[in-house]
């Protein structure tokens, strides 16, 4: 890259990726953020977007508490640098959102599969829990028994118990 500074644009824009690389605490920050990208089911691209206002933000947020912090103190190379607006740096946000969505496609795919294993597990659990219901109902419910027959009479029995009356058969007209 012609121009360029340790293979950024420029000076500018290396001095943000290099801010960003060494601390820790923004380095989480960034995980976090591009972590949550990925299980929104951003593309890459949309990402990129998203990233680049995160990153300019916080540039423009840096630049006024150091503007705050400077402002008074008298002339010099450093102080006329940190007064000077990010906008007149010419910090490129797309190289830097880029470079840190590097393993983005990995870090979606593994999202994706976290979050269809959630899905299954939440699944199975409901899916079990449903048949621990019926189990549990089934064996709570009463099982029909047959009915009794009667006992069967003895001979002594049917002696004493009165006979049955039957109706006497009529017989059916001739035909002539």
């Amino acid at each position: 890259m012609s121009g360029g500074y340790n293979g950024w644009r420029n000076r500018a824009t290396w001095c943000v990726a290099l801010w960003y690389s060494n601390d820790e605490g923004l380095m989480d920050y960034m995980n976090a953020t591009i972590q949550e990208f990925a299980e929104d089911g951003m593309t890459k691209g949309e990402a990129r977007g998203e990233l680049m206002g995160v990153i300019e933000s916080d540039v423009n947020r840096m630049y006024d508490d150091c503007f705050d912090a400077v402002e008074h103190v008298g002339g010099g190379f450093a102080t006329d640098l940190l007064l000077t607006s990010p906008d007149w740096l010419d910090i490129d946000y797309y190289h830097i959102a880029d470079s840190m969505l590097e393993d983005y496609d990995e870090i979606r795919s593994e999202s994706l599969r976290g979050s269809a294993k959630a899905a299954y597990g939440k699944t199975k659990a409901v899916t079990q829990k449903g048949v621990q219901k019926a189990k549990a109902g089934a064996s709570k419910a009463k099982t029909k028994v047959a009915p009794k027959k009667a006992p069967a009479r003895s001979a002594s029995n049917r002696a004493k118990a009165p006979a049955k009356k039957t109706p006497a058969k009529k017989s059916a007209p001739r035909r002539r």
